[in-house]
């Protein structure tokens, strides 16, 4: 499979160039497949990946309207449709169960293998910069002295043990680019999470006699509370640590499993224990650093119960889309009803209503980390790989996205300045419909392999979201770099 060429892109049937897409790594389609004749393994692991990629823009951008915002402008316009092009490759290779990075190896992904070609600057120039050392140093100070003050409290020293006992697993996930994906989406939007640690450090000082309350405060641009984001994070955690307990004991990896079950109920516990103080993702109650003390001195001290597997399966609701065998093959506890509509984040139906309760915005969350995981593993099994493995079959891809629309904000010169460009993503929005790729001979795909390679494909509506969203990240970055045919004339950098 051919890789693009940045300095000889195709034309585009109107003559535009287009935009290039990073190969893709192959993602896993199925386990223990019986294998055509011709290879010299009986069964083995399915995956596809795709290369080539490029997106054209059909026609030229129209535009829909123009309005004043503070001092600069508001364009929204259309193009006719985009065209997306390419190759993919079905591969084999002897079986070897995928694993999440349970290993602890962090180390970073290639550039090429983690983000498309296009937008990959654009992300660069605007990921959040990490805050000053002297900031975080204040913060984990201050961590640390109430650290200790909670061990001479009755039943903070419980608290604090049990953060201690699952420490190295939450390290480990905030050190996961899937987790970081979601968490920093929030930080690049508004900087929740560091002005919340801020505004923590203000309202916490062990020496003070009165303090305000720690939980009221509410985000200036976002209008963001500070439980909303508070467990915004943790279901983002808990999503992860479900599917790593899963991941991991589909791989019979049973200590690993146990180990993530038992952080994750850990955290579930905790969690109620802030419910019972009136505090939820949508009720505040004004608590200071006294009052919370003394909720913690008014807790009963009785260790947290197990979760139910039924209220932990609500975090698995996506992962039966995602992994690479089916639910039942798996041996899974996830009740069938509890499996989703890859399209729906509808709470469920028949949640108790003594569960942590959960809404249309937490199973999002969780619906976007399971997606990230699965991109995740696919990186993290492409590298072991080591580019092994056997090519059966290959041929062209192509999607039509119709009608997309741009909103952008132009300077005052009625231009996207080049730096702004990369460092105001938030400067442009894309919306695209749903993305059908289309498979050339995917028909023709041989024996049992091609027929379940198929079925996989079939109900994996992460794929094409995977792709959908490359491509959106890419013509977003094309629309405020004034790409000719991605931004109306005069609308891109001078």
């Amino acid at each position: 499979m051919t890789e693009p060429n940045p300095a000889a892109p195709s034309p585009s049937p109107n003559g535009r160039a287009p935009v290039l897409l990073a190969d893709t790594p192959g993602y896993p389609l199925a386990r223990t497949v019986a294998m055509p004749e011709r290879l010299p393994y009986r069964t083995g692991a399915l995956s596809i990946r795709f290369g080539a990629l490029e997106v054209h823009p059909e026609g030229e951008p129209e535009e829909l309207s123009r309005e004043p915002h503070g001092d600069r402008t508001r364009i929204t316009y259309r193009i006719p449709a985009l065209v997306l092009s390419g190759r993919y490759a079905l591969d084999a290779r002897p079986d070897a169960l995928p694993e999440l990075d349970t290993a602890g190896n962090l180390e970073p992904l290639s550039d090429a293998a983690r983000q498309p070609t296009v937008p990959l600057a654009a992300r660069t120039a605007a990921e959040a910069q990490a805050p000053p050392r002297q900031d975080v140093e204040r913060w984990t100070a201050r961590a640390r002295e109430h650290r200790d003050k909670l061990m001479g409290t009755p039943h903070g020293g419980e608290l604090v043990y049990r953060f201690n006992a699952h420490n190295e697993v939450y390290n480990e996930l905030f050190g996961l680019p899937s987790v970081l994906r979601v968490w920093r989406g929030e930080e690049e939007r508004a900087g929740l999470t560091r002005e919340m640690a801020e505004h923590t450090f203000q309202c916490t000082d062990p020496a003070q006699e009165q303090s305000p309350p720690v939980n009221s405060w509410v985000h200036k641009d976002s209008h963001t509370k500070y439980n909303w984001q508070a467990f915004e994070v943790h279901h983002v955690l808990q999503a992860t640590l479900s599917a790593k307990a899963q991941h991991a004991k589909q791989g019979n990896k049973t200590e690993q499993a146990a180990k993530y079950r038992a952080a994750f109920d850990s955290a579930a516990a905790f969690s109620k224990k802030v419910i019972k103080t009136g505090n939820d993702r949508n009720s505040t109650v004004p608590m200071d650093q006294h009052q919370i003390y003394q909720a913690v001195r008014n807790d009963d001290g009785t260790p947290p119960s197990s979760v139910e597997d039924a209220e932990f399966a609500r975090y698995l609701r996506y992962v039966p889309l995602t992994a690479a065998m089916p639910v039942a093959d798996a041996e899974s506890d996830v009740p069938d009803r509890y499996v989703g509509s890859p399209h729906t984040t509808e709470p469920l139906a028949d949640e108790p209503d003594y569960w942590e309760p959960l809404g249309a915005r937490d199973y999002e969350v969780i619906r976007e980390t399971t997606r990230a995981l699965y991109q995740h593993e696919a990186e993290q099994q492409a590298r072991q790989a080591d580019g092994s493995g056997d090519l059966l079959h290959e041929g062209s891809c192509r999607a039509r996205l119709v009608a997309p629309v741009f909103t952008l904000l132009l300077g005052p010169d009625g231009h996207a300045a080049p730096a702004e460009a990369l460092s105001r993503l938030a400067d442009a929005r894309v919306e695209l419909p749903p993305l059908e790729l289309t498979l050339d001979g995917r028909g023709a795909w041989e024996g049992d392999a091609g027929r379940l390679a198929e079925e996989r494909l079939n109900s994996m509506a992460f794929l094409p979201e995977l792709l959908r969203e490359s491509v959106l990240e890419s013509v977003r970055f094309a629309a405020l770099s004034g790409l000719p045919g991605f931004s109306p004339n005069g609308a891109g950098s001078r």
